[in-house]
């Protein structure tokens, strides 16, 4: 496990080493939106929409693609079941480290320019108390991220983004999935 995180660290600040070494731009960008839970049916069904938000740095390499890495934190809710009078909330919590490659224009000077996006690290995984009495869990596993967006060129060096992913949560029982719909803001380093 130590040798993996070594690995994505390595990988996730890579566009800040390189860019000593040339002229492209490092944008770093936050971004915040919307969790939908999405799989299993369970996780659907048991679990409402809630919010999440990150930071991310990016740097195009050639015409066509950019690499980069972030930090999101995402959140799920528990639904509130009735009839239950010890009930506290709770919820579901991600905290992801990845990075990701984005195939974008990255010469273009259009106003809107679209962009995929997938990347893979590390997330930790902490659940939130649902009962009076009931104990917190932590664990850990892999981040999948899958995703697709939009980038409004403000000017050369700012950019809004608005950005649908799908990100993918395992854990050793088993996966846990949401989709995120993410506005950020992005600026030259």
């Amino acid at each position: 496990m130590k040798k993996f995180l070594s690995v994505l660290l390595i990988f996730i600040s890579f566009p800040l080493i390189s860019s000593a070494q040339t002229q492209e731009p490092v944008f770093l960008g936050i971004e915040a939106g919307v969790t939908f839970p999405m799989s299993p049916q369970y996780f659907q069904t048991s679990y409402t929409t809630s919010y999440n938000f990150g930071v991310l740095v990016q740097k195009p390499v050639s015409d066509i693609l950019s690499i980069g890495g972030g930090l999101n934190y995402s959140d799920y809710v528990v639904k509130t079941p009735s009839g239950y009078s010890n009930y506290n909330g709770g919820g579901l919590s991600f905290l992801s480290f990845a990075g990701f490659l984005k195939l974008t224009d990255n010469i273009t000077t259009q106003k809107l320019n679209p962009y995929g996006k997938a990347g893979l690290g590390i997330h930790f995984a902490y659940a939130h108390p649902r009962y009076s009495g009931s104990r917190t869990s932590t664990e850990n596993g892999l981040a999948i991220i899958l995703g697709a967006g939009m980038d409004y060129n403000i000017t050369s060096s700012n950019k809004l983004s608005l950005e649908l992913s799908y990100r993918v949560n395992n854990l050793p029982g088993g996966s846990i999935n949401g989709l995120l719909l993410d506005i950020g803001y992005h600026f030259k380093l």
